[in-house]
């Protein structure tokens, strides 16, 4: 008999072991403990693996809604964010704390 047709043969053997027919269940035992044995089968028990719950949904980001710069005279001499241009003292400018310092057109362009 193949290694296949006996390991499937066993199984059938152990399931038969919960018959309600209590001389059947027996000599199902009485067989499949004889081929196991047999054969040197090893016995591991087919219990289903819980399977892990799929991770949730990635939640939405929550960004913090940017500021707008406000718009200032540079009191400074500084460049530019975007377009590294040299801003003069006393030039109007868009300003964002921590952030840095735009000329009026990058401004506009980037803040419609």
């Amino acid at each position: 008999m193949a290694a296949n047709q006996t390991v499937e043969k066993v199984r059938r053997l152990i399931a038969l072991t919960s018959s309600p027919e209590r001389e059947e269940a027996r000599t199902s035992a009485d067989i499949a403990c004889r081929l196991i044995r047999e054969h040197r089968l090893h016995v591991v028990a087919d219990v289903p693996r819980a399977v892990p719950p799929p991770p949730p949904p990635p939640r939405p980001r929550q960004s913090e809604p940017m500021e707008r710069p406000r718009l200032i005279r540079s009191r400074f001499e500084t460049q530019c964010k975007e377009c590294r241009l040299t801003i003069e003292v006393g030039e109007l400018c868009a300003w964002l704390k921590g952030r840095g310092v735009w000329d009026v057109e990058c401004y506009r362009a980037v803040w419609p």
